[in-house]
């Protein structure tokens, strides 16, 4: 209103809107109205001329419910944003788990084009990488063989040898060239995934209180000093009794050689990492332990402590890699550590079968 009478120059006017004179209250309303406004100004002559000015319906609708109009698209361009972002983190999180899992159809993920690309290399990949290892394992496989017809040649050629002291003693090393290849064999069979894959549908089964009984009963008829905690009524896991067998010969052959000639074995129910039900094999031995620094490098292959290569004070270090790759097979996992009270603590977790 005082910008109409500054305008106008001491001119008397005045407003008329929505049917009536309008005043005070026209500051407040709406910069645009579908109603028209009349304004009428004196003239000098004694005359008046009147001004109407009307908004289109349209614009005024648009520019009067401008500040929803804002807030409306603003919550539009949220969704957008929290839409395009789930098509994006979701299968990269559905590639990721595929990955760390080995897991050949989930790397064929759903998504943009850069990502379902991604994927397809991921699973070329993988299968380049597989081919590899069984071709590294029919290698191993083909040179062990040819290796044991020499042994098995200088085993019978060894019986000619007059010196019975050099005769024995060629003997023994034949025998430790020999565990040493069938060593060396089941790790590389391990690591390509043979010898026996699980079943997808998860049917290995293994009963963990008859086989541990088993395995402690004959270890104690052979003079090794193993003891069995008191173990639950029933624990079935995933895995096979051949298996079992083999990780746990070679954790507790580790507990003869290093922990003092003795290991105390115990089974108790425990969550995996990922939080599925299973069973956790303890096996405690009374030796030293092992330098923290040097606890993960413990399941490295060929890698040992004992630094000769005495077989009879260590073998090769294959065992625990060999018990690694066996407990991943069947989706376990393998720990080691020291124990407050003096001594290692190896530690076979397996899921719970059924």
């Amino acid at each position: 209103m005082r910008g109409y009478a500054q305008a106008l120059a001491g001119r008397a006017f005045r407003f008329r809107a929505q049917g009536r004179i309008a005043y005070g209250w026209l500051d407040t309303q709406n910069g645009f109205s579908t109603a028209p406004i009349h304004v009428a100004v004196a003239l000098h002559g004694g005359g008046a001329v009147e001004i109407q000015r009307t908004t289109v319906k349209r614009m005024a609708a648009f520019v009067n419910h401008f500040p929803m109009l804002v807030l409306g698209l603003l919550v539009l361009d949220v969704l957008v944003i929290f839409a395009l972002a789930a098509q994006t983190t979701v299968p990269v999180e559905r590639l990721v788990r595929a990955v760390r899992a080995d897991d050949a159809q989930g790397l064929l993920v759903r998504g943009a084009d850069e990502l379902r690309e991604l994927g397809r290399a991921f699973h070329e990949m993988r299968a380049r990488l597989h081919r590899l290892l069984e071709e590294r394992t029919r290698m191993i496989a083909a040179v062990a063989h040819d290796y044991r017809t020499y042994l098995t040649r200088l085993e019978l050629r060894s019986d000619f040898i007059e010196d019975e002291y050099q005769r024995e003693a060629t003997r023994a090393d034949l025998a430790e060239m020999r565990l040493l290849l069938d060593d060396t064999l089941t790790f590389a069979q391990q690591g390509a995934g043979e010898g026996g894959a699980v079943p997808d549908d998860g049917a290995a089964r293994v009963d963990l209180v008859r086989e541990l009984e088993t395995v402690v009963r004959l270890r104690r008829e052979s003079g090794e000093a193993v003891t069995l905690a008191r173990l639950p009524r029933r624990a079935q896991a995933r895995a096979t009794p051949v298996a079992l067998h083999r990780m746990l010969a070679n954790v507790l052959d580790n507990a003869m050689r290093y922990g003092g000639g003795q290991a105390h074995v115990a089974l108790m129910q425990a969550a995996g990492e990922d939080g599925q039900e299973g069973w956790a094999v303890m096996v405690d031995d009374r030796g030293p332990g092992v330098p923290e620094a040097q606890l993960g490098s413990l399941t490295e292959p060929y890698l040992r402590l004992e630094t000769s290569r005495a077989r009879s004070t260590g073998g090769v270090g294959l065992g625990l890699s060999i018990v690694e790759a066996l407990a991943h097979r069947f989706g376990g996992i393998l720990t080691l550590v020291n124990r407050p009270e003096g001594g290692l603590r190896a530690t076979l977790w397996l899921r719970r079968a059924g």
